[in-house]
């Protein structure tokens, strides 16, 4: 982004030219590759930028080739002393690229230039093969696993299979490395490459014309932006310094930006267009460049997701917030929190604080208090108790629904049946004997204590009792005895008469 930054402010549209020396105004007899634009491999982002790679989540497998035709008017012209000499014009080229995906994090490009027409210092030029490139990229920050950053190395190797006499071949074998570097978020795409390409160069008795920088520092950024899942925008610069200052002198650097349009189909058809123009002076930098141009690759066009809740944008309701995956609505698209149960317990329809207890599902949830709350998801059964001491309960079971709701289980007494018998010494049963029961929780204690007619039955609720039973003119039976839940206790007492 820095080489973009600083390539827009030397000013767009500027004329290709170079200088020489004054006194070296000789036509060169060996040339170099002038052509001045580079394609690689098209892929399914429609962000990515035309002349050079981006390291992002590549897929194992995936394969990529398309065509792209160009036309550019003058990439080279010597401007010995006063004349301007266009030594390259009206370049039309079709430009070939392929690519595979080996690895998760290795891909491997070719870049073909065809020359189908250009004019040179003699005239029309036929059509002839460019320079081939294989280069790889080696992704070592996916996107994917570093919130954005992508970090990656470039190699290629240049075949001068090209006519360095027709300024469109270099006179022998060239390399660059160079790292790669993006930024994804949302829509917007920033990406970036530097490195070193050594090349050779001519000798200093054939300038004007060395070869293009000969060794030179290449620098290129560009920032994509995403209109639709299948269409983008790409603005991306370049720049070529050659390190040798009497080559700078002699061709300039060479520098040129390109506006590009890309749109993937969703069976992996791909179309581009764009439109460069030069930057400043250096040979190579057309001062128009046009490009259009297709291809097809066996990965469809990306989905775009706003969020990267892996929602595409046109199925999520809720593109900047994402999606929470927990079973519930997980196709909308939004943060959706599950419905909450609160779960309480009334004793004579007043709220009390008791022992909270409840199942969902496959879980158990539990607390002491006023409220106990719960969620689940909708449809979830869910059985609820509550409890005070050992002798009020309250359950319900219920099935949870989409939305937050209230719930209160109603405490009932849990009862035991006492059944008594008091009969005096004599062995008839006794009239007007009263029990007295002592226990932990009042609870538990049964609404009457009299046994009329010397039988009955007392409701109690369970646990360990001491009982007193009573009579008029009669001494006092004491005792005790443990009762469960829905059980039956026999009390059978025989009071003796007072001396």
């Amino acid at each position: 982004m820095l080489a973009l930054c600083a390539l827009l402010t030397t000013g767009a549209f500027a004329q290709t030219t170079t200088t020489t020396p004054a006194d070296d105004i000789g036509t060169p007899t060996t040339g170099f590759d002038a052509h001045g634009f580079r394609l690689v491999s098209f892929d399914a982002n429609p962000r990515d930028p035309l002349g050079y790679q981006r390291p992002t989540t590549l897929e194992p497998g995936t394969w990529y080739a398309g065509a792209m035709g160009e036309y550019a008017n003058r990439p080279l012209a010597f401007q010995p002393a006063d004349t301007l000499e266009v030594a390259l014009s009206n370049v039309v080229a079709a430009n070939f690229a392929a690519g595979v995906v080996a690895a998760e994090q290795v891909r491997f490009d070719l870049s073909v230039p065809l020359y189908l027409a250009s004019t040179g210092d003699s005239g029309a030029q036929g059509a002839g093969l460019g320079d081939v490139r294989v280069s790889s990229l080696v992704t070592v920050i996916s996107p994917a696993d570093a919130q954005g950053v992508g970090l990656g190395a470039v190699a290629a190797l240049d075949v001068p299979t090209g006519d360095p006499g027709d300024y469109l071949g270099s006179t022998g074998v060239a390399g660059l490395l160079a790292a790669a570097v993006t930024y994804e978020e949302s829509t917007v795409t920033l990406s970036g490459r530097a490195g070193a390409r050594i090349a050779p160069n001519s000798d200093a008795d054939q300038r004007p014309a060395p070869t293009e920088g000969g060794d030179t520092l290449e620098l290129a950024g560009g920032i994509g932006y995403l209109i639709d899942e299948a269409t983008g925008f790409t603005l991306e610069a370049d720049v070529s310094v050659p390190l040798d200052p009497t080559v700078q002198e002699a061709i300039g650097i060479p520098a040129e930006a390109v506006l590009s349009m890309r749109h993937v189909t969703s069976s992996g058809g791909q179309i581009s267009g764009g439109v460069g123009v030069g930057l400043g002076q250096g040979a190579g930098a057309s001062p128009i460049r046009l490009l259009i141009g297709g291809g097809f690759g066996s990965a469809a066009a990306m989905v775009r997701d706003t969020d990267g809740d892996g929602l595409a944008d046109g199925d999520d309701a809720c593109l900047d917030e994402a999606e929470t995956p927990n079973g519930f609505r997980d196709d909308d698209g939004c943060p959706d929190v599950l419905p909450t149960l609160r779960l309480g317990a009334r004793l004579d329809g007043e709220p009390v604080s008791a022992q909270l207890e409840a199942e969902v599902g496959d879980s158990t949830e539990s607390a002491e208090g006023d409220v106990l709350e719960v969620s689940g998801l909708p449809g979830t059964e869910v059985v609820f108790t509550a409890r005070v001491g050992a002798c009020l309960r309250g359950r319900q079971e219920l099935v949870l629904g989409d939305v937050d709701a209230e719930v209160w289980a109603a405490l009932e007494p849990v009862r035991a049946t006492v059944l008594v018998t008091v009969r005096d010494q004599a062995g008839d049963l006794l009239e007007g004997a009263e029990v007295r029961y002592l226990v932990d929780d009042e609870h538990c204690l049964p609404e009457e204590r009299g046994v009329s007619g010397g039988e009955g039955s007392h409701q109690v609720g369970p646990g360990s009792y001491e009982v007193y039973v009573t009579a008029q003119g009669y001494d006092m039976h004491t005792g005790s005895f443990e009762i469960a839940e829905g059980e039956e206790h026999a009390l059978d007492v025989v009071l003796a008469p007072q001396e």
